[in-house]
């Protein structure tokens, strides 16, 4: 069976937000795609957000999420998997959701250095602005394997 590496980390986080004791929402384009014989979509306890959200518009952005780990109702984490598009993307979808959210970019090792080259002040501005954070594929790699802490792994620009 071949998946992409975006569907593999993010059946992984999935795995890591339930063992964190997190209820999971996974982005409506990403549901259907296929791993280990079933569809991302069964590893989510939620595949709509009308639950949480009256505004439609805001709701329809934040479905384009890739992944949200909720506990009691509320957002406690927005994670996007960056594997091939551009990471700046994922500033503007996060950016539909309330400041105070963590939210988390998952990037392939060897795009950190390129994360780390970015000095477009608007995308760092709004990195911090958004309290986004970010994680490489071989730090969740370490948490899913030892048990780890998450927080020993989220990393600022």
């Amino acid at each position: 069976e071949s998946y992409t590496k975006h569907t593999e980390y993010l059946k992984k986080l999935a795995l890591i937000g339930k063992r964190l004791g997190f209820e999971i929402f996974i982005g409506r384009r990403e549901q259907p795609e296929k791993i280990d014989d079933k569809k991302l979509a069964d590893y989510a306890d939620y595949i709509r957000l009308d639950n949480f959200l009256a505004d439609k518009h805001k709701k329809s952005r934040l479905e384009m999420i890739d992944m949200i780990w909720i506990a009691e109702n509320n957002f406690k984490y927005l994670i996007e998997v960056e594997n091939s598009t551009t990471i700046t993307s994922a500033i503007q979808r996060g950016s539909n959701a309330n400041k105070d959210i963590p939210k988390l970019i998952v990037i392939p090792d060897l795009r950190e250095s390129e994360l780390r080259r970015i000095k477009d002040k608007f995308f760092i501005d709004g990195f911090k602005e958004y309290s986004w954070k970010y994680m490489i594929y071989s730090d969740v790699d370490k948490i899913l394997s030892s048990k780890q802490n998450i927080q020993m792994f989220l990393k600022e620009i």
